[in-house]
């Protein structure tokens, strides 16, 4: 007890000194999921906490998870730098997991790493490093023993090369690779993975000008949308299903932009901003597009409407290219429609917002900078906490030793008090025994001697008679004390044989006599009727007399055998 009460003081007082220790990794990642597309700072300062929870436990998979995911967060800030800086992060720690603790232990290097520092590599326009990436991400893939994991992993790789390919204008290559992914996705059976497969089909389609295949394979998109959300309520604006509709109502609605088929491709903005209205980091871009199709289908102030709202939604966040967009159409209306006071206002602050973005593009490695000095001291807080808690573990182990030690220690007095317990109660025993057999021994003396001075009167008797010679009495006497001098002796051997049986059958019947005891004794021995009679010096029919007296005396009736009675004893 007083252990247990030990450890929970502990875990109490580290709990007290570190309040990250207390908090679950998991519960963590799952924070940062959450608001990875809703507030992508608070899942970055999420990430950074489970990384710090981490590295104050052992290398685990979670913690090698968890840099990838800040890793993804920051490149999609922008923050490219920094990015490869977990993502380098993630490769060291998987070298340092042990196989045994590793999803996949035939893999050389983690895939789904690769792949996002091929991403990074890709957006910067460096499409041989991305290859590069992606084709070893692909490799490592294969050695997936998870079937299910396997597939997912091939299809995005698949997709990853086919846009090197798009890139390339090699068509034909990216709709190989685009086909490659959707087999893979349809052994799955995710609808959400096939629908996304689906969305790169009428990419590729709409790049290679193959109007007629990008207008069947929307129409498969839209049927697919409405009888899969049915059939397995997935269309509820919360989930990838739906994300990944909308993207395919966006890209589509770019392709009837660019068609000039304006009223058309208005339609499906509006419809992807009302699927897409639980993904706030994608309603900004959708916004842009709604109020420019309004302004080429000739509704200036329908989108004029839009892009002010719009403007006043994003102006003190990071979507500069919409607010750029906005800011460049809003002087367009007004240029065209030569309001002066609105257009000199508009121009203004086109301006001031150009003049800006040359100080952030001047500047722009100085704020980079800035992240990186934030992000080596919440390292360092990390490290700080992590040499922190390693003291802490320190202690906690050095105190486990020592309880470990008492413990053994109580356990050995324990054991040998047993010892000592199991050797007294032995001692007790032999003493008992020592007892009863001094107590038996007494007891056949005195029957003994009872059954002598029997003899002894007999002798005197005799002795007043005239019919006997002084020789049959001397023969006698002699027989009397050869019988002592066996008796005693008997006595001795047998009860080192067979301990404890005298003393059985005197608490079964308290009756018995000298010569009723030695008679059982040589029952016990297995004697027939007449050797007995030899070894006891009488007829054969005294001992037929003497077994039917005893067997009266034990309580025994006719049908009961003698001889099984004494074996049982």
């Amino acid at each position: 007890m007083k252990i247990k009460y030990t450890f929970l003081f502990l875990s109490i007082f580290l709990n007290g000194l570190n309040p990250i220790i207390g908090q679950s990794i998991e519960t963590l990642i799952d924070s940062v999921e959450y608001y990875r597309n809703v507030q992508p700072e608070k899942a970055i300062n999420f990430g950074l906490d489970a990384i710090n929870l981490g590295y104050q436990r052992d290398v685990t998979l979670d913690l090698l998870k968890i840099n990838t995911k800040v890793g993804q967060l920051l490149a999609e800030q922008n923050l490219d730098a920094q990015a490869i800086k977990f993502y380098n992060e993630s490769l060291k720690l998987f070298s340092a997991l042990p196989k045994n603790k590793r999803e996949e232990r035939k893999v050389k290097l983690p895939p789904w790493v690769l792949l996002n520092i091929g991403n990074i590599y890709y957006k910067n326009s460096d499409f041989d490093a991305a290859k590069d990436k992606y084709q070893k991400a692909l490799e490592n893939f294969f050695r997936y023993e998870n079937q299910a994991n396997k597939n997912y992993g091939l299809a995005t790789s698949y997709d990853n090369l086919a846009l090197i390919s798009l890139t390339n204008k090699n068509y034909v290559k990216a709709e190989d690779y685009f086909k490659e992914a959707l087999n893979l996705r349809n052994k799955g059976e995710k609808a959400e993975d096939i629908l996304y497969s689906k969305v790169n089909f009428l990419k590729l389609y709409i790049e290679s000008k193959q109007i007629k295949k990008a207008d069947s394979i929307f129409d498969n998109i839209n049927n697919y949308f409405k009888v899969e959300g049915k059939l397995n309520k997935l269309n509820d604006n919360t989930n990838i299903f739906t994300r990944n509709y909308g993207y395919a109502l966006v890209v589509y609605a770019d392709y009837q932009i660019n068609q000039k088929q304006h009223k058309i491709g208005l339609k499906y903005y509006i419809k992807a901003k009302e699927v897409l209205k639980n993904f706030p980091v994608e309603l900004p871009s959708i916004k842009s597009a709604i109020a420019k199709a309004y302004w080429l289908n000739k509704e200036s102030q329908e989108a004029l409407l839009i892009a002010k709202q719009n403007l006043e939604e994003i102006s003190n966040t990071s979507f500069k290219r919409e607010i750029q967009e906005n800011l460049e159409l809003i002087n367009e209306i007004y240029t065209q429609e030569k309001n002066g006071a609105e257009m000199i206002n508009a121009k203004n602050a086109l301006i001031t917002f150009y003049q800006k973005q040359k100080g952030y593009l001047l500047n722009k490695e100085i704020d980079e900078l800035e992240s990186y000095i934030i992000l080596t001291d919440k390292q360092a807080e990390i490290n700080e906490n992590k040499l922190k808690y390693n003291r802490y573990l320190f202690v906690l182990m050095f105190i486990t030793a020592l309880l470990f030690f008492l413990f053994i220690s109580l356990r050995q007095n324990l054991n040998l008090q047993k010892l000592n317990t199991k050797r007294i109660n032995a001692e007790k025993r032999l003493i008992e025994m020592e007892l009863s057999n001094k107590k038996l021994a007494l007891i056949n003396k005195s029957n003994f001697i009872s059954q002598q001075n029997s003899n002894l009167n007999y002798l005197l008797e005799s002795s007043k008679k005239d019919n006997k010679s002084l020789n049959d009495i001397k023969r006698k006497i002699e027989l009397l004390l050869d019988s002592f001098k066996v008796n005693e002796r008997f006595e001795k051997q047998f009860e080192e044989v067979f301990p404890g049986f005298f003393n059985s059958l005197i608490n079964h019947c308290n009756q018995l006599t000298q010569n009723d005891l030695r008679l059982c004794a040589c029952l016990r021995l297995n004697q027939s009727t007449k050797e007995i009679a030899l070894i006891l010096g009488v007829s054969h029919r005294t001992i037929e007399s003497q077994k039917y007296r005893l067997k009266k005396k034990l309580g025994l009736n006719r049908e009961e055998s003698l001889t099984s009675f004494i074996f049982s004893i």
